[in-house]
């Protein structure tokens, strides 16, 4: 149950959120960005992405809701702010609060062990392809969508601000759909070098049948409408 101070919270930043979209300078970005990218030269263009850094730029203890849910999109209604006022780079604001698809992941069929040196460190991981034997033990990584939760979280937030941010489900955002990063997880990054000079016929069959599992989930996601940028 959200109260009405948490209320009230969540649609003053929004409302703030809302004030940004309106400023001409989004159009102006938006106009930039369609040149830039249809290669029309221009002013160089500038994303920064604080990434790590914001827990110490919007630190956990300084939000003012205390519910899970609130507390995530309370921080991501500050980092737009927090962009436009402080980074003022050229990102764009749209005029809408994006709700991704909950969804969980089967995994490839082998736990893949991760230790963190520390809160801020390194991460080291154990690859559990050690013998290429293990092959076999692989199954195609799958996503399941769950539609149930992910319609009540858009529900919640309609409800909280809507009225001022419309709300609309959007897919994560990806860097790369590349399957690289679970051959190097699965199979250990010095291995899969070594295995390109002693193993390349594995290699083919182990990269062939990751890139036909992405391929199959994608097919799956997109078959479903889950990447639609309509629901």
């Amino acid at each position: 149950m959200i109260n009405a101070e948490e209320k009230k919270i969540m649609r003053n930043l929004a409302k703030k959120v809302q004030e940004i979209t309106r400023l001409p300078e989004q159009e102006q970005k938006r106009k930039a960005w369609m040149n830039h990218n249809a290669l029309v030269k221009g002013i160089p263009m500038i994303l920064c992405f604080p990434e790590g850094a914001w827990r110490e730029l919007l630190p956990p203890g300084t939000l003012k809701t205390s519910d899970p849910i609130l507390q995530e999109w309370e921080q991501r209604l500050r980092m737009i702010i927090y962009t436009h006022e402080i980074i003022k780079d050229d990102q764009v604001v749209d005029p809408f609060f994006n709700i991704g698809w909950i969804h969980k992941q089967t995994g490839w069929g082998m736990e893949i062990s991760q230790h963190r040196t520390s809160d801020l460190g390194s991460v080291r991981w154990d690859p559990p392809l050690k013998a290429t034997a293990d092959f076999k033990k692989l199954r195609p990584n799958r996503i399941e969508v769950d539609e149930a939760e992910t319609r009540k979280l858009v529900e919640i937030a309609t409800n909280l601000f809507g009225d001022i941010l419309p709300v609309r489900i959007r897919g994560m955002f990806w860097w790369s759909l590349s399957f690289t990063y679970a051959a190097v997880m699965l199979r250990g990054l010095d291995q899969l070098m070594m295995d390109m000079y002693d193993n390349p016929d594995w290699l083919r069959d182990f990269v062939t049948f990751l890139r036909d599992a992405t391929v199959g989930w994608l097919n799956s996601l997109e078959s479903g409408g889950y990447l639609s940028l309509n629901n």
